[in-house]
């Protein structure tokens, strides 16, 4: 299961370099994993002091799981749909914007959420961004990333793990808001996809709007209207 977990977390929690994709999220590939994180986030001083306040194991694994749909989805979108999608968006972006203020962006989220070689010193912020991975430019990589982060973020079943991923940082620095305006504004004008023919931003926030505080209920959403749509995922949900 992947999702986005800042740098400064990931120094703090001393978060293992295997859990960590190319692209910088961390994946929770059993319950154990899930179990370590949730009892590092749980040992602070702050947490201790108000139990109220801590973590569990399950919900962790289950905010881990709608993302990894969600990766999942925009891929079936790409193969299926739009190949150059995200391409394509980020050339509207670069348009709409101004390619400065478009890499301005990008470099800050791969300083914050760094990709592993990024975060181990192997090669610089500017250097991946400029590179590709697997034929497909870090660039397009790092954006539809960037629109993951986003919506977990705007999800409010999330919001006990936000410190993971808080992107007001990244919000206050960049042009990030008027960048992901532009990314569904242009997602709105392809086709659109899945049992309910939605366009792929409204799609992907579909589950948060029928059940915004509830991670199961968002997981029983997608299981009960997206069908074929989850492939392997209903036996793991």
């Amino acid at each position: 299961m992947e999702f986005h977990v800042l740098r400064s977390l990931r120094r703090e929690h001393k978060l293992d370099d295997a859990l960590f994709t190319i692209s910088g999220n961390v994946i929770l590939p059993n319950f154990y994993a899930s179990r370590l994180l949730a009892r590092s986030l749980n040992a602070r001083p702050a947490v201790q002091a108000h139990p109220e306040r801590s973590v569990k194991a399950g919900r962790l694994n289950a905010m881990g799981l709608i993302d990894e749909i969600l990766h999942y989805v925009c891929r079936l979108f790409r193969e299926q749909v739009a190949p150059d999608a995200f391409r394509n968006a980020l050339r509207a972006i670069e348009s709409a914007l101004n390619a400065k203020d478009a890499d301005t962006l990008l470099s800050a989220f791969t300083r914050d959420f760094s990709p592993k070689d990024v975060y181990k010193g192997k090669i610089t912020e500017r250097n991946w961004l400029d590179g590709k991975t697997d034929g497909t430019p870090n660039k397009v990589m790092a954006l539809e990333e960037l629109l993951l982060l986003k919506l977990a973020n705007d999800n409010p079943a999330f919001e006990p793990f936000r410190e993971l991923f808080d992107d007001r940082s990244l919000a206050a620095s960049t042009p990030y808001k008027a960048a992901l305006d532009e990314l569904e504004a242009f997602f709105d004008t392809l086709p659109t996809f899945g049992p309910e023919r939605r366009t792929l931003v409204k799609l992907l926030r579909s589950p948060m709007e029928a059940s915004p505080y509830s991670l199961p209920g968002q997981l029983d959403y997608m299981r009960k209207n997206w069908g074929l749509l989850l492939g392997p995922y209903p036996a793991r949900i």
